[in-house]
């Protein structure tokens, strides 16, 4: 029968101990830096020349657009917040709040994992 000496044992548990330390901290990391998901193309927050405000985004998972995912729209200066839900085919979400000051200069829109800044577009006839 083999004996196992104390050296032997603290041996194997200096090179045991890297190896599970290493186990655990991996899963962590690569959550850590996944790439988001979903995205928002054709972000719009603005005036348009009928002088309406309107907020739209359209979101997809991967390449895929989404139903059913609320969109929010954060409006500075002034930390205005609009949400609204993806509907049909295209993941397309619109607003047209009616309370926007002119000061606003930028909207920050967010769905699930994705968020994007855009300026405010004014498109109002002088």
């Amino acid at each position: 029968m083999t004996e196992i000496t104390r050296r032997t044992a603290l041996k194997a548990a200096a090179w045991s101990t890297p190896v599970v330390a290493l186990a655990v901290s991996a899963p962590a990391a690569a959550a850590a830096s996944a790439t988001p998901v979903y995205s928002i193309y054709q972000p719009h927050a603005g005036w348009g020349t009928d002088g309406v405000f309107t907020l739209e985004a359209y979101v997809r998972q991967g390449i895929t657009p989404v139903d059913d995912v609320v969109v929010t729209w954060t409006l500075n200066p002034g930390s205005l917040i609009y949400t609204a839900t993806t509907y049909g085919d295209e993941g397309f979400a619109n607003k047209n709040p009616t309370d926007v000051p002119d000061s606003v200069t930028t909207a920050t829109i967010s769905a699930e994992d994705a968020t994007v800044t855009i300026p405010v577009t004014d498109g109002r006839p002088v």
